[in-house]
């Protein structure tokens, strides 16, 4: 089998092919393993915020619940696998929309292998208009935020890559941005605010904050109908709206699929960027 860094799309090959590339390549620049058992959430989501910033390359795949084990031979990747895959997702997927000074919607799906389950995260990168993205620091009113361990890397074009920058020579600048940053803390989390509350009407907005976990399965699906109206809903902005599991919301989904909801790409249902509309030429029937 032959590799190829550029050639491949990550996000379109099976978790057995991922596993694969990663025991003949090692980790890559835009396909990484990650271990729920050893790595912290922090770890993943610093990868998902080089992926995300990493200029030309279009993002990455992270393979959660691979391990790997290095001796004199290399490194050598397994599955030690994800024991919760439901909480494992909705966790990700509330810091990816929380934690950045965007909020970011990684597409997770959830695959098994040898008999256990691995999740795998597809990660875009974002806009010019977005970059840097930064990771959360301090909370209530010492938020701030700081560029990823790779950012100073990632950032930079890949030819001055190997060339000192004053950013990378010079801790002061960093801490200067830090502090600059720090100084205008509440206004990038009103903003984060603001791009995820004000995209919905007001009425929803209401809805979701009152939303309770024993809520009726009609509710639920008249929840995700209305947010269907709004804009083409990926199945992770579901998760993080309503708060529930993955195999929850695929139930639902399942069930409203071709009657009240529409898939994005029609003709590919597993498109790595799948989303869900509401149906096109006829009045949808809102359940209450």
């Amino acid at each position: 089998m032959s590799y190829d860094n550029h050639a491949m799309n990550y996000a379109e090959m099976g978790a057995k092919k991922l596993l694969e590339t990663l025991n003949a390549l090692d980790e890559l620049d835009t396909l990484e393993a990650k271990s729920l058992r050893d790595d912290t959430s922090r770890s993943i989501l610093e990868t998902i915020c080089s992926f995300s910033n990493e200029p030309g390359l279009g993002g990455g795949v992270i393979l959660v619940g691979v391990a790997e084990s290095k001796d004199a031979d290399g490194s050598r990747y397994f599955i030690d696998g994800v024991e919760d895959p439901d909480k494992a997702q909705l966790d990700l997927a509330t810091q990816c929309k929380s934690v950045f000074n965007t909020p970011i919607y990684p597409t997770i799906k959830v695959e098994k292998l040898c008999g256990k389950t691995v999740l795998k995260v597809i990660v875009d990168e974002v806009s010019f208009g977005h970059k840097p993205l930064m990771i959360q620091k301090g909370r209530a009113r010492g938020t701030y935020y700081v560029p990823s361990e790779k950012l100073l890397e990632t950032s930079q074009p890949r030819e001055l890559m190997s060339q000192p920058t004053g950013l990378i020579s010079q801790p002061q600048a960093v801490t200067g941005t830090a502090q600059a940053v720090t100084g205008t803390a509440q206004a990038v989390i009103g903003t984060a605010q603001a791009v995820t509350g004000t995209a919905l009407p007001k009425g929803i907005a209401e809805e979701l904050a009152k939303l309770k976990r024993r809520a009726s399965p009609q509710k639920m699906k008249d929840l995700i109908l209305r947010l269907c109206e709004v804009r083409p809903m990926s199945r992770e902005e579901l998760m993080c709206y309503l708060k529930r599991g993955g195999t929850t919301i695929d139930t639902y989904i399942s069930e409203m699929i071709g009657k009240e909801l529409d898939y994005l790409y029609p003709m590919m249902p597993h498109h790595p960027r799948q989303a869900y509309v509401a149906k096109v030429g006829e009045e949808s029937e809102n359940l209450v």
